[in-house]
């Protein structure tokens, strides 16, 4: 397929260019004004009959940081980034049995990291719902209640890499029809 035009508005821009980043700037802090922008573009995401089940822990002090690095064998961005937002979801008032949530706090995340790129930041998802012994060790470093779950983590930061955008539609990810009409046909 071809390449997408140079013209295209700047949040697909934003989308387009929003990439995994691993590595930060320990030493250049996220600005306020930024990390706010991004705050705001979580608890702008949709959510589900409007429920926003959704909560954010922003994670900025330098020993919760060092903490989930400790206790996480994938943690060792959180020794490099200065800004983390952990997205939750009280599942108090929620209706029994409904995964929705996982739907709202996805949106709310994938917005964080949209944001993220938009303002010239880094980001990564770190995952962290049903991830053994992962989930655990967040909970417990994050003191997270019995009644809340931790969907995934927004890890930003100034990132030491630049990774280009994509800039094309991917073939074998699209397919038009019904799925044996567009995924098996080799079959």
């Amino acid at each position: 397929m071809k390449k997408l035009s140079e013209s295209m508005p700047d949040a697909v821009r934003s989308i387009l260019a929003r990439r995994s980043v691993r590595r930060f700037h320990r030493d250049r802090p996220v600005e306020d004004w930024k990390r706010d922008c991004i705050l705001a573009s979580a608890t702008s995401a949709p959510s589900a009959k409007g429920i926003r089940p959704f909560r954010f822990l922003v994670l900025e002090d330098r020993s919760i940081l060092d903490s989930l690095a400790d206790a996480l064998s994938q943690g060792v961005i959180f020794k490099e980034a200065t800004l983390a937002v952990a997205v939750c979801a009280d599942l108090s008032s929620y209706p029994k049995d409904s995964l929705g949530w996982l739907e709202d706090c996805a949106a709310a995340l994938e917005n964080m990291l949209i944001a993220a790129t938009s303002l010239d930041l880094s980001s990564v998802w770190f995952g962290v719902y049903r991830r053994s012994p992962k989930e655990e060790q967040v909970r417990e470093v994050l003191k997270v209640p019995s009644h809340v779950e931790v969907q995934g983590i927004a890890v930003i930061g100034y990132g030491m890499e630049e990774l280009p955008p994509r800039d094309a539609i991917d073939p074998q990810l699209v397919g038009i029809g019904s799925w044996n009409m567009a995924f098996e046909k080799s079959k």
